[in-house]
């Protein structure tokens, strides 16, 4: 079965879901496309051609969701590109994304909406109600939706009257080769705590600088790349550490002493299932997050708290600190990685695929 899978994320970006599940379905034996689209002048395009993988990046011009006339011209150029291209399925991550798929193929093969994020809540005023627009379209028209949390599961019920059994929730997970990547010795200051993934608006800076500026003995780590992420002013222990590759992921949690989510809990976080926290719990870290409905699997997990206000952020991390020092060596913990790993969520991801696919020829 050949695949086109319409990325939201570049190849590139920080390793998550997308990537993760097209390297697992690859590994089942399917031939896959990862389409993304990048800007001109953003960034460089990553190719890949491997037996079953083919990554594809194309340019497209920038602008396109404030001036209709862009939009109009990227859809007609990817729809070119992807014009005689031959797939079973095509899957894809954005409402945009439906309106880039040629005609013939829209009408031909079964569509499946992989929704990773609450992505209207991404945008505000008139750009998230287009959003929702086009997401109710996608609803309709897909052979089948699946959703990384059931927050999305029951928004896009309730938002678009889409019938339950259509809707498949399979979570985040870790990387089963996470017990196997080796460690490495990184120059973090210690006491400290450290957050990884992207940094963008949902992070609580202010949070974050109250209790840098009310312990400058700690330092706090944020480790990831930047997007619509304003810092102008930050205490000195507050460092941006930048990207790293995905194989230095479990030396950064090794080398950090307590684990951080500080979200803002908005609409937008409510529906996030967090790849992090399958991570920093395999690493048995101790973690504090903010506290949202979809974390509620964790609630009883001795290595995590839940802060509620800032006065509560600060007095779980200073016990998590104290913690810490009584589990100096870093323990993989192999049974929460072989219950929560992606070989698992694949298994799932196939029969949503293969259901999919038998209902398109039956109804043909």
């Amino acid at each position: 079965m050949k695949i086109l899978y319409f990325s939201l994320v570049s190849w590139t970006w920080i390793k998550q879901r997308p990537q993760f599940i097209c390297e697992m379905l690859t590994a089942q034996g399917f031939t896959l496309d990862f389409l993304y689209l990048k800007p001109i002048f953003k960034g460089k395009l990553t190719s890949l051609t491997s037996e079953r993988l083919n990554v594809i990046g194309k340019r497209v011009l920038p602008f396109a969701m404030k001036m209709n006339f862009i939009e109009r011209i990227n859809r007609y150029y990817i729809s070119l590109c992807l014009k005689h291209r031959q797939y079973d399925i095509i899957i894809l991550t954005h409402p945009r994304q439906l309106e880039f798929i040629p005609l013939k193929l829209r009408n031909s093969l079964p569509i499946i909406y992989d929704c990773m994020d609450n992505l209207p809540f991404f945008y505000k005023g008139k750009y998230l109600e287009t959003t929702k627009h086009q997401e109710r379209l996608l609803c309709t028209e897909a052979q089948a939706v699946i959703t990384s949390s059931d927050y999305i599961k029951q928004r896009l019920t309730y938002d678009y009257e889409i019938t339950s059994s259509k809707i498949t929730v399979i979570k985040n997970a870790v990387d089963s080769n996470f017990k196997n990547m080796p460690l490495t010795p990184l120059k973090l200051k210690s006491p400290n705590l450290a957050y990884i993934g992207t940094l963008s608006e949902w992070l609580d800076l202010q949070l974050l600088c109250r209790f840098a500026s009310r312990h400058p003995e700690i330092t706090i780590y944020l480790i990831g790349p930047q997007e619509k992420f304003s810092h102008p002013s930050l205490p000195s222990n507050l460092v941006i550490y930048g990207t790293v590759e995905h194989q230095l992921v479990k030396s950064c949690i090794a080398n950090a002493d307590v684990m951080l989510l500080p979200f803002i809990t908005n609409e937008l976080i409510r529906g996030v299932n967090p790849v992090k926290m399958y991570e920093y719990i395999a690493m048995n870290k101790f973690i504090v997050s903010a506290w949202w409905n979809e974390l509620n699997e964790f609630h009883s997990n001795p290595m995590v708290a839940f802060y509620r206000d800032p006065d509560e952020f600060e007095q779980l991390v200073m016990r998590s600190l104290e913690l810490s020092k009584s589990v100096p060596v870093p323990v993989i913990n192999e049974f929460f990685i072989k219950s929560n790993c992606w070989e698992n969520r694949i298994a799932e991801y196939e029969k949503v695929l293969c259901r999919a696919k038998e209902a398109e020829g039956a109804n043909r």
